[in-house]
């Protein structure tokens, strides 16, 4: 499986998918969390590195109206979107394709994300979907930090790739992204970002949800 920068390097060499002009039009997933803010910015870099100006990004967000948090994260997309755009003004980033759904309780995202992705690709507004779904930390990490029964371990199985729906971090944890994001001096976006999903963010992220110990794991802060 290819992932992380070689994914992107390969994609934007052609090797991955060789009739390349099918694929142009790049849908990534920008939830406002971390792993799709350092998605959203490597893609920005190497369009603007290689000038690849026929490529350009389409943002997909979609948020849970049931969520009660003190900030929707469309907001947290907006920004992230908006600084990237003021680090590379040479690559085309169009406004997000933002779509609501309600989320009860059980139920995937997946079930609700997956298709609108396909929805804007069929109204000819992306070809091309990158979601930055990260791995699970190792197995005896998350027992250390009690986390381990706290998320649903579909997340280590959605390593597929194909010509549409495509995850270049898929066999990568969390600590891979903080490496990235050292690597890249991205220090000033990590505020921009929101891993806490709770329902009772009244002072900001809760510290005790899945998402907020995952990032602690890595980031060692919330």
């Amino acid at each position: 499986m290819i992932t992380g920068t070689d994914w992107f390097d390969r994609f934007f060499n052609g090797e991955i998918f060789p009739e390349g002009e099918k694929y142009h039009k790049i849908g990534p997933w920008v939830s406002g969390g971390i792993d799709s803010a350092l998605c959203l910015f490597i893609l920005a870099m190497y369009i603007s590195k290689l000038k690849l100006y026929n490529f350009t990004i389409q943002p997909i967000h979609g948020y849970n109206t049931g969520d009660r948090v003190l900030k929707p994260s469309y907001q947290n997309a907006n920004e992230i979107i908006d600084y990237i755009r003021n680090l590379y003004p040479d690559v085309v980033i169009k406004d997000s394709f933002t779509f609501a759904y309600k989320l009860e309780k059980g139920d995937m995202k997946i079930k609700y994300h997956i298709p609108n992705a396909l929805y804007a690709r069929e109204v000819g507004l992306i070809d091309q979907y990158v979601g930055a779904y990260t791995l699970n930390p190792p197995k005896d990490q998350m027992i250390a930090h009690d986390i381990y029964d706290d998320r649903d371990k579909r997340r280590d199985d959605l390593k597929y790739s194909n010509t549409f729906l495509t995850r270049p971090f898929a066999a990568l944890d969390k600590k891979w992204i903080r490496d990235q994001y050292i690597k890249y001096n991205l220090e000033d976006m990590l505020p921009l970002t929101a891993s806490c999903i709770s329902n009772n963010q009244t002072q900001g992220p809760c510290k005790t949800c899945w998402w907020c110990k995952e990032k602690y794991w890595a980031f060692e802060r919330y």
